[in-house]
């Protein structure tokens, strides 16, 4: 408004003092204004896409882990959640809907993987991103960041924006809130940890944090890496969570070290919203070493036990995560049998 209001000013002081010519280009300067109008239609009418990999499961059939949910809240005096939900694509996260609603999600790797005092950590780590009111934060800060980034991406789409000043005031803006937001949220992510230490542990809890960060470095065990060859081979409802811990424990201890080592190789930059592993798990006062050598150890009753029905759920689950790459193993096929067809029929594919 400042911009496109001030240029209107501008170019009637220039017509008004006979420099007529000079409001010419100072009208460009209203293309910022302009796209800004535009980017405010943008996210008014924007409606997020709802979350394809989130599962609503029935309430009864949740009913033990919203008693373990339940207890975890009551013990250190946090907010439990509205309603919990089962996540494909997460190890867990929470939020609130348009509803105010206070949402958990647990994934599926946290219900086949770890036991439920391990999971009990991660649920306070959760809850406690409720109690300190981070989600209404995150909430309330998503407006402004798609604003933000829908005009950034308009700017650079139309460079003609950048003659105007207020664009670079905007874009050093819309840095600052970057690193800023950034810093906030992994000084949430440190206090939430400390929660998570007070209710299972810190071995429990740095165990969770091994299983997550680690398992992605090891070959066999990387979850994308196992849903390829899944979908290549053409194999329907696989339990990938369970096999994904079957593949981890027959893991020997050497491949474990140097997927840690890969791990511990990550450092927290300015606009990371998670802290790395490393940093982590300093925070909570324990070695590396010793974290993975109590995570390969770790011992408990399953979380997947307090679900009736979970192999069935598990199979959707997988599915869903697997739909992706089958959707594009069907377009490379299709696209494949097009390229033979202009073949045999003498044609030039192109390639």
């Amino acid at each position: 408004m400042l911009s496109f209001g001030g240029t209107v000013v501008l170019i009637m002081v220039l017509v008004e003092n006979d420099l007529w010519y000079l409001g010419i280009p100072a009208a460009f300067l209203a293309l910022a204004g302009l796209h800004m109008l535009y980017v405010l239609y943008f996210v008014i009418t924007f409606k997020p896409d709802k979350d394809f990999l989130e599962m609503k499961t029935p309430r009864q059939q949740l009913k033990s882990v919203y008693e373990l949910v339940d207890r975890v809240a009551e013990q250190w005096d946090l907010d439990a959640p509205d309603e919990i939900r089962l996540g494909a694509g997460t190890v867990a996260h929470v939020y609130e809907n348009d509803k105010g609603k206070r949402i958990l999600v647990i994934g599926g790797i946290a219900v086949a993987a770890m036991s439920q005092d391990t999971l009990a950590g991660i649920v306070a780590h959760e809850l406690a991103h409720f109690t300190s009111g981070d989600t209404q934060l995150a909430k309330r800060t998503f407006s402004r960041r798609l604003t933000m980034e829908a005009y950034h991406y308009l700017c650079r789409r139309y460079p003609i924006s950048y003659i105007n000043p207020l664009v670079w005031f905007a874009s050093l803006y819309r840095l600052t809130f970057r690193i800023v937001d950034a810093k906030v949220s992994r000084n949430q992510e440190y206090a939430a940890d400390r929660y998570s230490v007070k209710q299972a542990g810190v071995e429990a809890a740095s165990s969770a944090l091994i299983y997550v960060c680690v398992t992605e470095h090891l070959r066999w065990a990387n979850i994308s890496r196992m849903i390829e060859i899944a979908v290549k081979s053409e194999q329907v409802m696989v339990p990938i969570f369970a096999q994904q811990v079957q593949e981890a424990r027959t893991t020997d201890d050497k491949e474990w070290k140097k997927a840690l080592n890969k791990a511990l190789m990550e450092f927290t930059n300015l606009f990371d919203d998670h802290p790395c592993l490393r940093d982590r798990l300093k925070a909570m006062g324990i070695e590396p070493k010793k974290a993975l050598r109590v995570a390969l150890e770790q011992r408990g009753t399953p979380t997947s036990v307090l679900i009736p029905g979970w192999d069935r759920i598990e199979k959707e689950m997988s599915e869903r995560l697997m739909l992706p790459y089958r959707e594009r193993r069907a377009a490379l096929l299709d696209a494949y049998k097009v390229i033979k067809a202009v073949d045999r029929a003498g044609g030039n594919s192109g390639f």
